[in-house]
């Protein structure tokens, strides 16, 4: 098995502890808004899922991001040293050519291996990239025993023009499985993420459901957010190399559901969001700070979740009644 951290999946069943301790001491966050209300189990699991699929697609922003290994949140910064995008020209010749390939090197199955890359943007023409058992069974996940990623991710360039950053990621089946002893729980997605932009600004629309389950009890996030980024360090953003460090806003809607509940929400930026690759290399969360506002648009109930980030710590989630 390979050796690698990765983000672990929130099980529903200990939302509870690991939203409302995941901060460490005067690191978490405290939410902008509202009188505060008691801040229930369910109101974690629904806030938790949230936050996990927003750094899900954070990290899928580039197609760097996304490839390898599927996209789990702490691969985005091995990206670069796996994923090569290499432009070799002729020393010779009146007429001086360039021949781009995408090549991928992570633990997936990648048709074509050497994907085209026409207009030289970081992003393959079109890769298919399948997960399978035994390579993508990695051990050493977030000190479980190991980390089972199956499933199918194409990406599809949508323009020539290199300063375009439009592309599609289409998964099936797409499952993160853990293990600790005899338990298991994971995700899995099924959707699209189209993304568009420039050199300066990417927004990517979801259309994404992810089953989350632990122990026989199944939880779904249907994601139709809207999470726009903009580099901060650098004067754009290079596929070629994987997006630094930038601020993230998040709007749009999610609907949750389970064995007992079935809620609506409306997602909005309350402080944008700080994606930091060093948080993510460092094996803790991308988003070093930011907030999201949840209110649930459920006939017949009322309320807003709080969704903060604080110091690359995992995402604290409370409750208030405006």
């Amino acid at each position: 098995m390979q050796s690698i951290r990765l983000r672990l999946a929130l099980p529903l069943v200990a939302a509870a502890t690991a939203l409302t301790f995941g901060a460490c001491g005067s690191d978490s966050g405290t939410p902008t808004g509202g009188n505060s209300d008691t801040t229930t189990d369910l109101d974690r699991a629904q806030g938790g899922v949230m936050a996990r699929e927003v750094e899900a697609s954070v990290t899928w922003m580039s197609p760097t991001g996304a490839s390898l290994h599927g996209g789990e949140a702490t691969d985005r910064t091995r990206g670069p040293a796996s994923i090569l995008a290499s432009r070799v020209a002729p020393t010779s010749g009146v007429t001086p050519f360039i021949v781009v390939g995408w090549h991928y090197l992570g633990c997936g199955v990648a048709a074509p291996s050497s994907a085209p890359d026409g207009d030289h943007d970081g992003i393959p023409d079109s890769v298919t990239i399948t997960f399978l058992l035994p390579a993508c069974a990695l051990s050493g996940v977030r000190a479980k025993d190991e980390g089972d990623i199956t499933g199918t991710m194409t990406i599809t360039d949508q323009s020539a023009d290199i300063d375009s950053r439009a592309f599609n990621i289409a998964v099936t089946n797409l499952r993160y499985a853990f293990t600790n002893a005899t338990k298991t729980f994971g995700e899995t997605r099924n959707g699209t993420r189209d993304i568009t932009g420039d050199t300066l600004t990417v927004t990517q629309a979801n259309n994404v459901v992810t089953v989350f389950d632990s122990a026989g009890v199944n939880q779904t996030l249907t994601n139709t957010m809207s999470v726009s980024f903009t580099e901060t360090d650098n004067p754009f953003i290079d596929y070629l190399s994987g997006i630094g460090q930038g601020s993230v806003t998040v709007g749009g809607g999610v609907s949750y559901t389970d064995g007992t509940a079935s809620d609506t929400f409306t997602i909005a930026t309350v402080t944008p969001l700080v994606y930091n690759p060093s948080c993510a290399q460092s094996g803790t969360e991308p988003i070093q700070t930011g907030e999201i506002a949840a209110t649930i648009t459920t006939s017949g109930k009322t309320g807003v979740l709080h969704i903060v980030w604080a110091h690359c710590g995992i995402a604290t989630v409370t409750r208030s009644t405006t």
